[in-house]
């Protein structure tokens, strides 16, 4: 075990240990053992320090340990909940632009400019979402698709760009920005595992930042509508406005692993959100949860939600899918009349 690899961080109650570029949730006897091995101890000598100290069986703190241990070295073949990943922007041009956008995260910039940003796509969405769907797409030329499209992939790159910039502002180095597939749908990621050891402040300033600059891209955007309202391209801008607030309204929604559930998770230091909100509900109902009375509460309140969002998910998936059917089914009785 080579303690220059062991970073150590606590939040409150929470205790993190950052091993091999990966962030884990520690108890408190774990983070002394570890505290204790950075000082130069042998792990034997630190295990039973702690077990003398806190009144705990040796060989049961030494085998809890060194399963957690074996854990955290099997990283390497730990399945992430993003698959297929590929590097799009490594790590060296990565943080060169994000150091160089940090400023965009100084406490009276950041404020003005969220806000700002917010009311402005608010507005703008409530008063061209009627027209945008009310318009036909087949008045899109090749070349004004081709253009929202890329323009498009390009805001979602801005978005994870946020994310290392922020990084930057708290003073830590995102380690790439890539490209995998999140259940069945394609997704950009960037690695901020060095903030995990770092304060809830942090964290949830980390986790706001893709959609801070995306609402900064489609402010700009809106800016060149207004300024050039008789443009040809008018309409392909209000339809990537339209879909960029889409976007951030689903990277704000909890029940994803995305931005409104790391903020979520790291508001209320809940780590692992999802999985113990699922084991709160199952054990609801015959034995206690082993957590206390708050956070209780607030997996209870979350696992519930996120359910009935999984229910509504599946309801509309299938009243789609009926829909459908039901119109290939009219369309082939039209067609052997």
């Amino acid at each position: 075990m080579n303690a220059n690899d062991i970073y150590l961080s606590v939040d409150g109650n929470v205790y993190i240990v950052t091993i091999s570029n990966k962030a884990y949730s520690v108890n408190e006897l774990f983070y002394k053992i570890l505290c204790g091995i950075k000082t130069g101890m042998s792990v034997d000598d630190s295990i039973r320090r702690v077990s003398i100290d806190a009144g705990v069986d040796y060989d049961i703190l030494f085998n809890k340990f060194s399963s957690f241990w074996r854990k955290t070295q099997q990283v390497g073949i730990k399945k992430s909940y993003i698959r297929y990943k590929h590097i799009v922007i490594k790590e060296k041009p990565v943080n060169k632009i994000a150091t160089t956008l940090a400023f965009f995260y100084s406490k009276f910039v950041f404020w003005i400019l969220l806000f700002t940003c917010i009311i402005t796509n608010v507005v703008y969405y409530i008063i061209v979402y009627n027209d945008i769907h009310q318009g036909s797409s087949s008045l899109y030329t090749l070349e004004t698709g081709i253009f929202v499209f890329l323009c498009y992939i390009f805001s979602l790159v801005i978005h994870e760009i946020g994310h290392a910039s922020a990084t930057a502002s708290v003073g830590r180095r995102a380690k790439e920005i890539g490209f995998g597939f999140y259940m069945i749908f394609p997704v950009f990621y960037t690695d901020v595992t060095s903030v995990w050891n770092m304060g809830k402040r942090e964290r949830i300033l980390v986790n706001i930042g893709g959609v801070y600059f995306q609402l900064l891209v489609n402010a700009i955007i809106i800016g060149l509508i207004l300024i050039f309202p008789q443009s040809e391209w008018i309409k392909a801008l209000n339809s990537l406005v339209i879909s960029n607030i889409l976007v951030v309204i689903i990277s704000m929604t909890p029940f994803f692993r995305n931005d409104g559930y790391w903020i979520l998770s790291d508001y209320f230091e809940i780590p692992n959100l999802l999985k113990r909100s699922d084991n709160a509900l199952r054990h609801f109902f015959y034995r206690s949860i082993s957590e206390n009375m708050n956070r209780q509460i607030v997996l209870i309140l979350f696992g519930v939600s996120n359910n009935l969002f999984r229910i509504y998910v599946f309801v509309r998936l299938a009243l789609n899918l009926y829909n459908e059917l039901m119109k290939i089914t009219n369309l082939m009785i039209l067609t052997q009349v």
